[in-house]
C-alpha cells in the first residue's frame, strides 16, 4: 500500500471496531473471514453508526458468487473486491474513494456555511450533521457554548467529534461555531433594526469589539460598513 498511508492494523474484529471508533480512520478495508465477527457485520455496524458511517469500506472475499457479493453491498460497504485481485487494482480503488470524499466535503462546506440544504444520500451522515447544526443554532446566542457542550448532546468524545465534522465539513468545529455565528450576524445586520452590540450579544459574540474584529477578518469589512452598505 502506498507509503503516504498511516495503516492501522487489527488482528480481530473486536480490535478493528475500537481502533475505528478511537481513531474514526479515513478508510477501511477489511476481509470478510476475520475473527469475532464476520467483515460484513463489521461494516453493518459502522455503517449504522452516526461516529462512522462516513469512512469508506472496501471488504476483500474468496467468494466470487452474486449473492455473496450482493449481501456484502447490502451492508453498505463502498466497494467489494474478490481475492485474489490486482493489487494495483486495491490501490486504485482506496485512490477513488478518497477522492470522492474529499468531493463529498466540499459539498457539505459549501452548502452548510451558506445555509443551503444539503442533499447527501447518507442518512446517518444527514442525521449527524441535522443534529450537530441545530445544537450550534440552539445555543448561537450563548457566548459559553462550545466543543464540550457538543460532544455532551451527541454522546460522543472530542476527538470523536473533531474527526467527524472534519470528515464531513471539512472544517473544525471551532471554525463552524464562528462561521454560524457570523452568518446569523449578518441576517440581523440585513435584516433587523438593531444595535451592533444587540448583533453581537445575540450571536453570541463576548464583546462588540471582538464581534467587528472576527467580523472584518471574515468579511473585509467592520459590521457598521457592512449594516451601511445593504441600506445604500
Amino acid at each position: 500500500m502506498n507509503s503516504n498511508y498511516d495503516i492501522l492494523d487489527a488482528e480481530d474484529a473486536n480490535v478493528a471496531l475500537q481502533l475505528t471508533f478511537d481513531n474514526i480512520p479515513d478508510l477501511i478495508i477489511s476481509d470478510v473471514v476475520i475473527p469475532g465477527k464476520t467483515g460484513l457485520e463489521i461494516a453493518s455496524i459502522l455503517k449504522k453508526d452516526v461516529r462512522t458511517a462516513h469512512i469508506p469500506i472496501i471488504l476483500l472475499t474468496s467468494r466470487n458468487d452474486e449473492n455473496h457479493k450482493l449481501e456484502g453491498l447490502k451492508t453498505q460497504a463502498d466497494a467489494y473486491i474478490t481475492k485474489p485481485f490486482n493489487f494495483q487494482i486495491l490501490e486504485q480503488t482506496v485512490a477513488t474513494l478518497l477522492d470522492n470524499r474529499e468531493k463529498i466535503k466540499d459539498h457539505y462546506s459549501t452548502e452548510i456555511l451558506t445555509e443551503t440544504k444539503s442533499q447527501t444520500s447518507k442518512k446517518t451522515d444527514r442525521k449527524f450533521i441535522s443534529e450537530f447544526a441545530a445544537i450550534v443554532e440552539e445555543n448561537i446566542s450563548n457566548d459559553q457554548f462550545g466543543i464540550e457542550n457538543i460532544c455532551s448532546k451527541i454522546g460522543i468524545s472530542r476527538i470523536q467529534l473533531y474527526r467527524k465534522v472534519k470528515a464531513i465539513l471539512n472544517t473544525n468545529v471551532s471554525d463552524y461555531i464562528i462561521s454560524t455565528r457570523l452568518q446569523k450576524a449578518k441576517y440581523y445586520l440585513q435584516h433587523e433594526d438593531i444595535s451592533i452590540s444587540e448583533v453581537a450579544f445575540k450571536t453570541g459574540f463576548s464583546s462588540a469589539t471582538y464581534f467587528s474584529t472576527t467580523f472584518k477578518n471574515s468579511f473585509g469589512m467592520t459590521p457598521k460598513e457592512f449594516k451601511l452598505k445593504k441600506t445604500i
